[in-house]
């Protein structure tokens, strides 16, 4: 596989951001495969993740190159904005690192054929638009979430149906015309925005987010033990909340007062979430761990018998989170509080994760949480490893890369 790609995407390296996180896994599958590939990124101070050792996704990649920008309005910032505008014909708020991942891929590709680009994340596309078009290079849309911001689902947004001005009307025009194919990591995210933004289906293709197998040394723990452990990795800042769950786990233990368990949630909280430990009498039965890098975050969770999931109250959840593939690398079953209609039912209902719970309905919670424990105590102290599912596996995501590039 010497086939060249030219990977655009801000969010990548340095590994601290469910984006990075994605974004960078990829990386590894695509070069350890045999790809070769120059990336173009930028480095992301403001996340709320340590770095992580990323040499050990970017060690076979032909060339990298990071740019260090200002998050914050100054007058370079304004000239940078300016010169997207001229260069590509569009511009938004956050788009001038399009105007230096131009620049570079415009000297890559005077050294270099290459035979295809990857845009993932915003700006991305804006750069990968402007040099498919010019040097007429096959061009790999990929949209981990909805795009852009405003059109993410209520309460994170205001829907797909919010009100955009013309020109981001002709982008999404443009992308679509130029694009070969649109990637997505559910089938609801792109029925989602397949709708909005107008793109061919028959220029659509899910690919899940990639899981790699053996990125840590793997750790299971003490096995087996008395007290049930479940981990949720990152914080549950709003829209998404743990009142639902606190509620829920308040009834769980009143109907079961000897049961022993433990949640550790790793990073940072709102300013409310201890209260509502509190509130709920659930000291003895929460923890918070600092936010780790990605590796040993990955090593820490494999210590726990089932990972959590708390997500937004929805109409529909349309997303995938990065934590499902994360988890599923720690061989952990999880427990998703989820909508109802939403990705993760999708996948429990499939038969892909193992437990659910609404969202909006700690009775539903309670059960869950009863369920659980029920598994736990019948094991004797353990709940079993589970595998990475097929549509997750590096071989089954390189194969669906591999046939369209």
């Amino acid at each position: 596989m010497n086939k060249r790609i030219l990977f655009l995407s801000p969010y990548s390296v340095p590994v601290n951001s469910p984006e990075a996180i994605c974004n960078a896994k990829l990386l590894k599958v695509l070069a350890d495969s045999g790809y070769i590939i120059d990336l173009i990124c930028k480095n992301n101070s403001a996340e709320y993740m340590p770095d992580t050792l990323d040499t050990h996704f970017t060690s076979r990649l032909a060339s990298s190159k990071i740019f260090y920008l200002k998050h914050k309005i100054t007058f370079r910032t304004i000239i940078d904005h300016l010169r997207v505008l001229l260069k590509t014909g569009y511009v938004y708020k956050g788009a001038q690192w399009a105007i230096y991942a131009i620049s570079e891929g415009e000297r890559l590709i005077k050294e270099n054929h290459y035979d295809v680009i990857i845009s993932r994340v915003p700006s991305a596309e804006l750069a990968a638009l402007y040099l498919s078009k010019k040097y007429k290079i096959k061009w790999i849309a990929n949209w981990n979430d909805p795009y852009p911001n405003k059109c993410f689902p209520v309460p994170y947004g205001s829907g797909a149906n919010v009100r955009l001005g013309k020109m981001r009307h002709r982008l999404f025009k443009d992308i679509a015309q130029h694009a070969v194919v649109h990637t997505f990591p559910c089938q609801r995210l792109c029925d989602y925005m397949t709708e909005y933004m107008k793109l061919p289906k028959e220029k659509t293709l899910v690919i899940p987010h990639v899981c790699v197998d053996g990125l840590f040394d793997f750790n299971e723990g003490i096995r087996p033990h008395n007290r049930l452990r479940i981990v949720h990795s990152g914080n549950i800042s709003s829209p998404r909340s743990p009142l639902t769950l606190f509620e829920g786990l308040r009834k769980f233990k009143k109907n079961n007062p000897e049961a022993e368990f433990e949640i550790a949630f790793i990073g940072k909280q709102d300013a409310d979430f201890n209260e509502l430990v509190d509130k709920f009498k659930l000291d003895s039965h929460i923890r918070v761990l600092p936010p780790l890098d990605y590796l040993s975050n990955l090593k820490l969770m494999s210590d726990y018998d089932l990972a959590l999931l708390v997500e937004a109250n929805l109409e529909e959840g349309v997303f995938l989170p990065t934590k499902v593939g994360d988890y599923m690398q720690c061989h952990l079953p999880i427990w998703t509080i989820s909508p109802q209609n939403g990705t993760m039912n999708d996948l429990y209902n499939g038969g892909k994760i193992d437990y659910f719970s609404n969202v909006v309905n700690s009775d539903s919670i309670a059960d869950e949480m009863t369920v659980i424990y029920k598994d736990f105590i019948n094991n004797k102290g353990v709940l079993p490893r589970k595998g990475i599912i097929n549509e997750y596996n590096s071989s089954t995501v390189l194969d669906l890369y591999t046939n369209i590039l």
